[in-house]
């Protein structure tokens, strides 16, 4: 009995993969070079290895 409640477990564990849409796989998704922060993270870590390669 306690074989079949795994395998019950585990085929609808898998069904659920089948049928359920990934949720972080969406063509909708923000893209993140246009995010604020992104763009401000992404200018200063270009700034500061500009002055490491400077002083270099």
């Amino acid at each position: 009995m306690r074989f079949l409640k795994i395998v019950l477990v585990v085929l609808v564990m898998a069904a659920n993969l089948v049928f359920a849409p990934a949720s972080l796989a969406g063509s909708d998704k923000p893209k993140y070079t246009s995010n604020p922060d992104y763009l401000e993270v992404n200018q200063t870590l270009n700034t500061l290895l500009e002055a490491k390669k400077s002083t270099e």
